[in-house]
């Protein structure tokens, strides 16, 4: 098995439970963040509110995961993403795993779909992670990307900044959720 960053080895690192765990974080937070403005009527349906939940989504992991390789919920679960072939993550494998992930939302959102639909879809493109040797759900297999566990100082600093991204001091995921460098 090639070493991926850090020296992690995904079998001894992640489990289901935190990449589940992450997973419904980065899903459903932002659904729960936007239902005050839909619940009050302030989108006028026609998928507006899916279109919100994925820019609210875009807006919160985008940054993070292109910094840190780590989203919001990675950030909780101590996971972290890293390239499938043990090199340094890309922008473009970020986003490309980003626009997988939200795809069936989007699709759903340009259909007017019920909800079931997207949800049914995810499940649907989580199911190689349990036969996948090394956890790799459908996002991961077409973006090139793995889930790893993370060192504790990547959750305070981004000791690898992702390939193709300028790297800004003071933002990275420490900065955002209100911690001090040390």
């Amino acid at each position: 098995m090639c070493q991926y960053p850090f020296g992690m080895r995904t079998e001894a690192t992640q489990t289901w439970r935190a990449r589940l765990g992450a997973g419904l974080v980065d899903l459903v937070g932002p659904w729960v963040l936007t239902l005050p403005i839909t619940a009050l009527g302030l989108v006028s349906g026609n998928g507006t509110g899916e279109w919100l939940v994925i820019g609210l989504a875009a807006l919160v992991n985008l940054p993070l995961e292109l910094r840190t390789g780590q989203s919001a919920g990675k950030w909780l679960a101590g996971l972290r993403l890293a390239g499938a072939d043990g090199q340094p993550l890309t922008a473009g494998a970020v986003l490309r795993r980003f626009g997988v992930r939200w795809a069936p939302l989007m699709v759903n959102a340009l259909l007017l779909g019920p909800l079931w639909v997207p949800v049914a879809a995810w499940a649907a493109m989580a199911l190689p992670s349990v036969v996948d040797r090394e956890g790799r759900a459908v996002h991961d297999l077409l973006a090139g990307t793995i889930v790893t566990g993370a060192p504790s100082s990547a959750l305070i600093r981004a000791e690898t900044p992702v390939r193709g991204v300028a790297v800004m001091p003071g933002w990275g995921a420490a900065s955002i959720l209100g911690r001090r460098r040390p």
